[in-house]
């Protein structure tokens, strides 16, 4: 019942409430009641912060069989906590290795992590890297995503295992698939390095917005991943500097601030950091830290461009595409998003199909366009897997038409990151076209490309919340006024 009152209950919300109900529930034998009211206890919420009573009702769940209670026990007393009044509970790391031990036994992934972390450091128990690091590769394999990317982490250093760039690849795209937010985060820095997989600054973007929607992101990694960065740009590393920037951008570590991050792009640039010109160049375009000049945007992309960041061919292609910034140019164009196709660039040849399937600077040719698709869905780029589900759907390009076929490529290419593939997703959800119908899947997909900037997404997504949620509707009407749709405007003012 005290779920019922719960922040994501069904019920009224009111803390108060739930944590007494949860308490409760441990006093009659609830492990689940015990580790919930302890996390309340923890972080205040319904009452006052009581670090004793969380570590005696974790206690009571450990004893119960509560593998949860084990592992969460196990980080309060390695932390050391004090009373309400003020009596200190120092650190025990024994004790906390014990606790972690026992909550990997009864099956909690993070036990099995935090227990391989102090086994790393010989914290409460003899320091065993070797078995650190099997322990952690068990629990990735019995699916524990954090242990995946811990593993990774490693793999890309060399710590404690032999470096290994491709298996520590692999490991984060399968704990970003399960929307472990640091897989995500780590994964997106690989594509905007592009020093590992094919640089894809919009991949990239896609998986910092996966990262930061994750619920289990751990905040203390990611304050510690930010103060790195800005650390190695006050070095003149400008990756470094770029890499600060993305974070003050998306809000990774601190508060968002596009200036912030608009003054760590510069510098990135300045120390003729090419995947820094092409950020600087976006933010000029889109006005995020300064003001708008699509001019300078363009020059910055030619700077990239030159200095070899096939993104930066790619942005600057596509500006002599629509002459933005500078004078129109589709021949240009053409060649630059070949040159960056040619350098793995997955976006660019996206693009380079959307202008053989059009005609557009060069001789139609669907066939061409669907090689140029499935080339580049085949390297996750999202767009790529929209525009081959779309002839799927068609039957373009000499394919047979199949609605099936069609679905998984718009749902593949939403999950890697394109808007337009998650709305086209979602209309074959909401209809239960190829896909089995499920309006309130097509919603969320809705929400996240509303979330991604795209208006039409926030329009549609608020048609389908009305009927249920009239403030959901009300929210993404307003969202997608403030994007720039009348309709939208006119909706929202009526609700």
């Amino acid at each position: 019942m005290a779920g019922w009152y719960h922040e994501d209950g069904p019920g009224p919300f009111d803390a108060a409430k739930a944590r007494a109900l949860y308490l409760r529930a441990c006093e009659l034998s609830s492990g689940d009641g015990c580790g919930f009211a302890a996390a309340m206890l923890q972080n205040a919420q319904g009452g006052p912060r009581d670090y004793e009573q969380a570590a005696a009702v974790l206690g009571k769940g450990c004893e119960m069989g509560s593998a949860v209670c084990c592992n969460n026990l196990g980080a309060l007393v390695g932390s050391g906590y004090s009373s309400s009044s003020g009596k200190v509970h120092p650190a025990d790391d024994e004790r906390a290795a014990k606790l972690y031990q026992r909550a990997c036994d009864g099956g909690e992934g993070w036990g099995c992590l935090n227990l391989a972390d102090v086994m790393a450091q010989g914290r409460g128990t003899p320091k065993d890297v070797p078995g650190a690091v099997a322990l952690m590769e068990k629990s990735c394999t019995d699916g524990h995503a954090p242990s995946c990317v811990r593993i990774a982490l490693r793999l890309e250093t060399g710590d404690g295992v032999k470096k290994d760039m491709a298996r520590a690849l692999v490991l984060l795209r399968k704990a970003c698939a399960k929307d472990d937010g640091l897989g995500c985060l780590e994964l997106a820095n690989l594509y905007e390095e592009g020093a590992v997989v094919p640089r894809d600054d919009d991949r990239a973007v896609s998986l910092y917005r996966r990262a930061m929607r994750a619920k289990d992101l751990e905040r203390y990694r990611l304050n510690l991943l930010a103060s790195e960065a800005e650390s190695k740009c006050e070095e003149n590393d400008g990756a470094a500097c770029r890499r600060a920037g993305v974070y003050n951008e998306y809000g990774v570590g601190q508060d968002k601030d596009l200036a912030e991050a608009y003054a760590f792009y510069n510098r990135s640039c300045a120390y003729s950091f090419g995947p820094g010109c092409t950020r600087l160049g976006i933010a000029h375009l889109l006005g995020r830290g300064t003001a708008k000049d699509p001019k300078r945007a363009a020059e910055l992309y030619k700077k990239a461009c030159d200095k070899g960041d096939s993104d930066g061919c790619r942005r600057l292609g596509l500006s002599m595409l629509t002459g933005i910034g500078l004078p129109k140019d589709v021949a240009k164009a053409v060649k630059l998003e070949e040159q960056a196709c040619k350098a793995k660039n997955a976006s660019a040849c996206t693009s380079l199909g959307v202008f053989y399937a059009t005609g557009v600077g060069v001789k139609k040719d669907t066939s061409r366009a669907r090689t140029l698709y499935e080339e580049a869905c085949s390297a996750e780029s999202g767009d790529g897997c929209d525009e081959l589900g779309r002839m799927y759907a068609n039957g373009l390009a000499g394919l047979a038409k199949d609605d099936a076929k069609a679905a998984k490529l718009f749902l593949d290419g939403c999950d890697w990151g394109s808007a337009d593939a998650c709305i086209d997703a979602a209309e074959a959800l909401f209809a239960g076209t190829g896909v089995s119908k499920d309006a309130k899947k097509a919603l969320v997909l809705f929400e996240d490309a509303c979330e991604a900037e795209e208006a039409k997404a926030c329009a549609r997504g608020a048609e389908i919340a009305l009927p249920v949620d009239k403030s959901k509707a009300k929210v993404l009407y307003q969202r997608g006024c403030a994007l720039g749709s009348k309709p939208a405007c006119e909706q929202a003012k009526s609700l």
